[in-house]
């Protein structure tokens, strides 16, 4: 135990040296169809100057393998990109970090390129991404930027001491030979990048469990401008604390890229109990990372979805409120996914008992304003020595509910609000505890017995 305790510390600064100088194993499957625009050595050309590039520009970080695709594997991707599992993979493709699948496609008008990159270390694809050319002489270059467009880098996730919203990312063979006067560790690597952390579960042998990639919910990370062999991130999450308070020996803390387009997210709330069941009419509020400063971003429409527009940063947060209440806090990266789906710990019985002490403290106020109201006459009456007048109306403020009346109305309104949710009964009793505490400041008794006395004292006089 001695032997281990002190050697921990090592090994992890041995796992992170030997991450740091492993570089990327990339196979590309490059599909060419030149039919509409008949070339012999297309295929050749655009397979050497990708080749040619990556050496120049991206090696020792990639070790690439690219290979012609199959008559049969031009036909589909033609049409579409593969989106196979990990067990249809060979065993000759599973020793790869990184499949990514280029496709040309010739067209009246130019090519069609796309990619599509399968990470195999983290089991996961990447977003499709595409793009014309319709000059010739810049197709096997656009085709080169295509698979570094697609390409997501993977770092490894250290915490920063007392500092929940920072982390430092040590990028997958950020410590490997770089060329001269060449700033950054890592290529492809940006200030601004959002980074998607999960969790990588393996077992003795350093195998991936089943289901062993878990995303680390509602949680971002966004890069500082890299500095050498270093970066740091900031993190946006709507978890309290997202990775936890150490590291765990079995359990690798992952950031994988993300690719960010230029475009939209709708976010989608729904009842956590019941995915069917749509959040509409809520109040929606954004907060910009940059001015730390909200404004209303709209309501839920009668889907429960809004839209997110981009912003000045990558990332923000969103707010989720209802009758004053705040039900979510999220972070959203406008772009990576078209659709965010959140569940919300809120049904039909928190709205019902909201309606209904709603009503209660509208009827409360009232009660209240009244009260004070008589109270006054009362006491000008007496003032003007009109004790009948005086009497007249305090029959009438007698007459009006009572603090008993509310008790009743309360606990009749809390036995019919019961949930199955801990988070939403909690929520629940405290609108009922809250209102209680309004009756026992709003309704004493105390103001109307002095008020009595006084008019007694009057009366005899």
């Amino acid at each position: 135990m001695v032997i281990a305790l002190f050697s921990s510390r090592p090994l992890q600064a041995a796992e992170d040296k030997f991450w740091a100088l492993s570089a990327y194993k990339i196979h590309v499957t490059l599909s060419v169809d030149a039919s509409a625009r008949p070339e012999t050595n297309l295929t050749r050309e655009v397979q050497s100057t990708i080749e040619r590039r990556v050496q120049a520009t991206l090696t020792p970080l990639w070790k690439l393998t690219i290979e012609p695709a199959s008559l049969s594997q031009r036909e589909l991707f033609k049409r579409q990109l593969p989106n196979f599992t990990w067990e249809d993979l060979s065993d000759e493709l599973k020793a790869f970090d990184k499949l990514q699948t280029l496709s040309i496609v010739a067209t009246n008008d130019g090519y069609l390129l796309r990619c599509r990159e399968y990470d195999v270390y983290a089991r996961r694809w990447g977003m499709p991404v595409e793009r014309r050319v319709y000059q010739r002489s810049m197709l096997a270059e656009e085709a080169f930027q295509l698979l570094t467009e697609a390409f997501s880098p993977l770092a490894t996730i250290e915490p920063v001491d007392d500092d929940d919203t920072r982390v430092e990312l040590v990028f997958r063979g950020s410590r490997l030979p770089r060329r001269s006067g060449d700033i950054n560790a890592v290529p492809l690597i940006a200030k601004d990048q959002v980074f998607l952390p999960v969790l990588r579960r393996t077992n003795r042998a350093g195998e991936l469990l089943a289901n062993g990639i878990v995303p680390i919910p509602w949680t971002y990370l966004v890069t500082d401008a890299p500095e050498g062999e270093s970066c740091s991130a900031t993190v946006f999450t709507g978890a309290r604390r997202p990775f936890g308070s150490r590291r765990r020996g079995s359990v690798q803390k992952l950031a994988i890229g993300l690719r960010q387009p230029d475009a939209s997210t709708d976010v989608r709330f729904y009842a956590r109990h019941s995915k069917e069941q749509p959040l509409p009419g809520y109040e929606v509020f954004l907060r910009d990372a940059v001015k730390e400063t909200s404004h209303p971003l709209g309501v839920t429409d009668a889907h429960g979805t809004v839209t997110v527009p981009p912003g000045e940063k990558p990332v923000s947060m969103l707010f989720l409120r209802s009758d004053g209440q705040l039900l979510a806090k999220i972070p959203v990266a406008p772009g990576v996914t078209p659709l965010l789906e959140a569940p919300i710990a809120d049904d039909p019985v928190r709205l019902r008992a909201t309606a209904e002490i709603t009503e209660i403290r509208e009827q409360l106020i009232d009660l209240v304003a009244r009260r004070a109201i008589y109270m006054a006459r009362i006491r000008a009456r007496i003032k003007e020595d009109r004790i009948k007048d005086a009497e007249d109306i305090m029959a009438q403020l007698n007459d009006l509910p009572s603090r008993a009346f509310f008790d009743r109305a309360i606990k009749a309104a809390q036995r019919g609000s019961s949930s199955e949710d801990a988070q939403i009964q909690q929520r629940i009793d405290k609108l009922f505890s809250d209102t209680q505490t309004l009756l026992v400041k709003f309704l004493d008794s105390r103001p109307l017995t002095e008020l009595q006395s006084e008019l007694t004292a009057a009366k005899r006089g």
